[in-house]
């Protein structure tokens, strides 16, 4: 047989043909869209008043790790004493 060209050979009838399978295609509906966005947002208390019961009153008080600082590590440990601060309501027990 010649070939010439770049025509393809001519069909021989022994030799078995490649049968296709339809490619099925399957469409998706797009991704929903995102959520509402949560900000968590700290309540500062205005003029002494609990932020979050309305009601408290917002106190300072030191914490025992302050006082332990500032009994074992005088004057040094007074420095940590102030800075250990804790405010809270003395109503809800919110801390600040």
């Amino acid at each position: 047989m010649d070939h010439s060209g770049n025509n393809p050979p001519p069909y021989t009838p022994g030799v078995p043909q490649q049968q296709y399978q339809p490619v099925q295609v399957y469409m998706t509906s797009p991704p929903p869209p995102p959520g509402p966005t949560v900000v968590a947002v700290e309540v500062v208390p205005l003029a002494g008043r609990c932020g979050r019961c309305q009601l408290g009153v917002v106190r300072e008080h030191f914490t025992l790790c302050g006082w332990l600082w500032a009994i074992f590590f005088f004057p040094i440990g007074l420095i940590c004493l102030f800075s250990m601060r804790l405010n809270s309501c003395n109503r809800c027990g919110a801390i600040y």
